[in-house]
């Protein structure tokens, strides 16, 4: 009777029975013995793009140099923990891989919180790298385990819904930052950034613990398999 409701239907089980998504807020709920998640990319955080131009010309008086420093810092983060994913995640298990997004999760939120507290620029843009080096390995093995177990009539649609509302969460997440700074400023917003983004830890250690993060069969391609036809857009 409602095609456009069944899809939809059909689409949420196949990325509640892969539990590889994060929930904004730790919100979850459990149905069928799978953990159901919400869908955001970085995690609950403040927008940290935005909070890279609040501590490089406000906290470290840097002007658009330091922007740039910790722009730059965050890409060579991502590209590192990108390039370590992409050698690690051919060598461990689906146990370990669980494991590994956990600790991940651990070290981002972390990290970002030494980031904020940190008094000297260099050491901060460091643990910044380090902060964005952690989501780059959970990041590309999450989407990694995605390809492999994500069928093909369901491929689309499920990254479809997670760009959606990753960056539906971005723009909360960019307003939450904006209101927040008039009234905090940018280290306590930085705590509250990383102790919400460690808090997703919590929750998917406790599932993977209780075993609610059973291995799917294997429905979708190997990521090496994947065939590009166009220039990709980094």
């Amino acid at each position: 009777m409602f095609p456009v409701w069944s899809k939809l239907e059909n689409q949420t089980r196949k990325v509640q029975a892969f539990n590889l998504v994060r929930v904004p807020f730790t919100i979850m709920f459990f149905e069928e013995n799978h953990l159901r998640r919400g869908v955001e990319h970085n995690g609950p955080f403040f927008n940290l793009g935005s909070h890279k131009r609040l501590f490089g010309e406000l906290v470290f008086n840097r002007g658009p140099a330091g922007i740039g420093y910790l722009w730059a810092a965050a890409g060579v983060g991502l590209l590192i923990g990108g390039t370590f994913a992409h050698w690690l995640g051919k060598r461990i298990s689906f146990g370990a891989y669980k494991k590994t997004i956990g600790i991940c999760y651990v070290i981002h939120g972390v990290s970002y919180v030494v980031f904020s507290q940190m008094p000297y620029f260099w050491l901060a843009a460091t643990f910044l790298g380090v902060s964005r080096a952690a989501t780059a390995v959970s990041s590309v093995l999450n989407v990694s385990q995605l390809l492999r177990h994500v069928s093909d009539e369901f491929r689309g649609r499920v990254f479809a819904t997670m760009e959606t509302m990753s960056w539906s969460m971005m723009m909360l997440s960019m307003m939450g930052a904006g209101i927040a700074s008039q009234t905090w400023g940018p280290r306590a917003i930085g705590v509250v950034s990383g102790l919400l983004s460690s808090s997703t830890a919590v929750f998917w250690l406790w599932a993977n613990w209780t075993g609610r993060l059973p291995e799917p069969r294997a429905t979708g391609v190997e990521p090496e398999e994947v065939e590009v036809h166009c220039d990709p857009i980094v």
